[in-house]
């Protein structure tokens, strides 16, 4: 008797309707990633990750402080005209893995020419 009653209650519903897919679609083959439009990048940085926000207005370098202009990382060439003693072990740790991976990407594209 529950066996009846379980078969015919109605627990499904009816199947939405299939979308069409990559191969078969008017709607686009895009990937399905948001697109956004970015517009003046001269004038604001777009880096608003809210829906209803605003991205800040960039300001002219005299606003900004001056060792912001600093913070990028330095290079291996700009670490080689350097004397590596005197660098903070930060620095020297820095500069020795740079000098390790030039060395294996080196070692790899010599390896590949055989």
């Amino acid at each position: 008797m529950r066996r009846r009653l379980l078969l015919a209650l109605p627990f499904s519903t009816k199947a939405p309707a299939a979308k069409k897919g990559k191969k078969g679609g008017d709607e686009g083959g895009g990937s399905g990633a948001a697109e956004t439009s970015v517009g003046d990048v001269s004038k604001v940085a777009p880096i608003n990750i809210y829906k209803e926000g605003k991205d800040p207005p960039l300001l002219p370098d005299d606003q900004y402080p001056e060792w912001l202009f600093d913070i990028r990382p330095l290079t291996l060439p700009e670490y080689r005209k350097m004397d590596i003693a005197k660098l903070p072990l930060r620095e020297q740790r820095r500069y020795w893995k740079l000098l390790n991976r030039q060395v294996i990407k080196e070692k790899n594209a010599a390896g590949q020419k055989l």
